[in-house]
């Protein structure tokens, strides 16, 4: 017996489907999870609502945390246009908007679930309360934990009265939104108020969001049209990584990338030395993350900061001499798609048709970066008041020329004047004197002169300045000053050719070890 094939056309297949449907539709409990685990910091979360504060127009931003415990609770409030009660439960829908749609062009937003993902990312209780100019005042709560026992997205009408005093700024303004987590149980989670470990982290949080809103929303703070932010008691200012006030900082041509009908402008900066810099400038140009981390790449979408650093996966490494270049670029939010913008706003990766373009300035404002510690490095050697390039020495014993390591180098003389190991360098002097190849050494030379290295030329900067490093301590041990130090290992030969790396070993140097 055999069966023919049914010849539906498509759409009366379509048409079948839709009479007849199969609906699997998510279960709230299990979705609501997935999307608690999107990877958001609490200064990313805290950020994208800051975001929409921004997009609503606000003029004055507040950020509250109130320790309690358990029943702690973090809340920004806005003076922005705030919303009507159909806007506000439109607001509340996971994926208010679709992402693809245009957004307006100084919109920060993209993928309409901001507001809740990042709320849901900290804490279970979600309440958002909020007035229009001329409409009466609404409120909606999600509730995570009345969601799942209901297993349907059912938006509670009331906020909690701790919720409401926090609102009681912004209704006292002509509009605006606040937006209120309760039960932070990823920030907080069962800890009691008297519990000073966990008080004491919910500061250092505190803490970390001021920092980082300053950061990212350095372009909003400064400006005629410039928005006021507060965490707690405390303004903020602008963290500008770019140190474009300063004197020192070398600033250089923008260039405008194109590909297809979009372009991106690309602002390369070199900061100063940090012996241009007061000790207060030198820590606050290094950021949040320290100066090595902070190097590279800044994407800004709409003056808004996404990305604080790194190469973009170029090829490029991170480098201790190199932490003096930063490089702008801007981009405006209908390039979202094409720079793989992530939900959290945090990621962002360039188009494969601008890599090498990217590559190549980020060489040369690494290259210009690396130039400012060559310039110190040789200002360095230049006072180097003695001659002590080379640690060996030619001397005539009976008759013989011999080669030995000059005692009276001083970095030959601060490691074996140390008493802990002093006596075993000088034992290993001895056997290097004693062993040296010389008929081997002179018999290559002659044979293929072209073929022999210059002392440490297949050895790396990175190599070689943990080995000035490593020498610099032993030196620093045997009582000498940071001082005397510098200026013996500048003396070296292989220094002269890398001054950068003295420059660094000058402005950085590696701390002693304790003992146990």
């Amino acid at each position: 017996m055999t069966h023919e094939k049914a010849d539906i056309a498509p759409a009366e297949g379509l048409a079948k489907s839709v009479e007849n449907p199969d609906r699997a539709a998510p279960h709230p409990a299990a979705l609501i999870e997935a999307m608690r685990s999107l990877g958001y910091t609490l200064e990313a979360a805290v950020a994208d609502l800051v975001d929409n504060s921004i997009s609503h127009g606000a003029t004055h931003v507040r950020i509250q945390f109130d320790w309690a415990g358990r029943d702690s609770t973090l809340s920004i409030s806005d003076n922005g246009h705030g919303m009507d009660e159909p806007q506000l439960i439109e607001a509340m829908r996971p994926g208010t908007h679709n992402p693809r749609a245009d957004r307006a062009p100084q919109d920060l937003g993209r993928f309409g679930l901001g507001l809740k993902t990042a709320s849901f990312s900290q804490a279970s209780r979600l309440s958002v309360i909020t007035r229009a100019a001329g409409h009466a005042e609404a409120a909606r709560v999600w509730d995570l934990p009345f969601m799942a026992a209901a297993n349907d997205w059912i938006l509670l009408r009331e906020a909690s009265e701790e919720a409401r005093r926090h609102a009681s700024w912004m209704l006292g303004q002509p509009s605006g939104t606040t937006v209120v987590w309760e039960r932070l149980d990823r920030l907080v989670g069962d800890a009691l108020s008297d519990n000073t470990n966990a008080h004491q982290a919910f500061l250092e949080a505190a803490d970390r969001v001021t920092k980082h809103l300053s950061m990212v929303f350095g372009e909003f703070l400064v400006g005629a049209n410039s928005v006021k932010f507060e965490v707690g008691n405390v303004k903020l200012g602008r963290w500008d990584p770019f140190m474009r006030d300063h004197v020192a900082t070398q600033i250089l041509p923008i260039e405008e990338l194109r590909w297809g009908h979009h372009s991106v402008a690309v602002q390369p900066y070199v900061l100063p030395h940090h012996s241009k810099l007061t000790k207060d400038e030198f820590e606050r140009a290094a950021g949040a993350k320290g100066w090595t981390a902070h190097q590279g790449f800044y994407i800004y979408r709409n003056n808004r900061l996404i990305s604080a650093g790194g190469w973009l996966s170029l090829g490029l490494t991170r480098d201790e001499h190199l932490k003096l270049a930063r490089i702008r670029i801007d981009l405006g939010n209908d390039l979202d798609f094409d720079w793989k913008l992530d939900v959290r706003k945090s990621v962002a990766s360039p188009p494969v048709a601008l890599r090498q373009e990217l590559r190549r300035i980020a060489r040369l404002t690494r290259e210009r970066a690396q130039e400012v510690y060559r310039h110190r490095g040789r200002q360095i050697l230049a006072v180097t008041s003695h001659d002590h390039s080379s640690v060996w020495e030619g001397r005539l014993m009976r008759g013989r020329t011999i080669f030995r390591v000059n005692r009276e180098h001083p970095v030959v003389q601060a490691l074996t004047a140390n008493d802990d190991g002093g006596r075993a360098v000088e034992a290993l002097l001895k056997l290097v004197e004693q062993t040296l190849p010389l008929a081997s050494i002179y018999i290559r030379h002659a044979e293929a002169p072209e073929q022999q290295p210059a002392p440490f030329d297949d050895t790396k900067d990175k190599q070689f300045g943990e080995m000035l490093s490593d020498l610099y301590l032993g030196v620093l041990a045997s009582g000498r000053s940071h001082q005397q130090a510098i200026a013996s290992l500048s003396a070296l030969s292989a220094s002269k050719k890398r001054p950068h790396l003295i420059a660094m070993l000058d402005a950085s140097p590696p701390v002693p070890k304790e003992l146990d």
